[in-house]
């Protein structure tokens, strides 16, 4: 009964090797996710900021004649700005 909780004959802790194997399983799979949830939180900044960018360089060199075309992208500028609100949300896992 004992061993099966981790306990040895002298009343010490020691998990088992089947329960750390379980255990860096575990870590294994949380430093994953870690690194996933920073790599999408850094993808949606960065497309963010590149959608602001596009559409605010576009304005500036627009002429009156891609005027109209240009307010077609006004979504992108939307986008950019919702993306960039989102990030500021997403928890920071460190």
């Amino acid at each position: 009964m004992m061993k099966k909780i981790g306990l040895d004959s002298k009343g010490g802790a020691r998990p088992t090797g089947k329960q750390l194997s379980k255990a860096l399983k575990y870590f294994d799979l949380g430093v994953k996710l870690e690194v996933t949830l920073h790599e999408v939180s850094s993808l949606l900044m960065n497309i963010s900021l590149a959608e602001l960018a596009v559409f605010i360089i576009a304005a500036v060199f627009a002429t009156k004649a891609t005027m109209k075309m240009l307010w077609m992208f006004t979504f992108h500028f939307l986008r950019g700005i919702l993306g960039i609100l989102l990030h500021n949300q997403l928890p920071t896992s460190h």
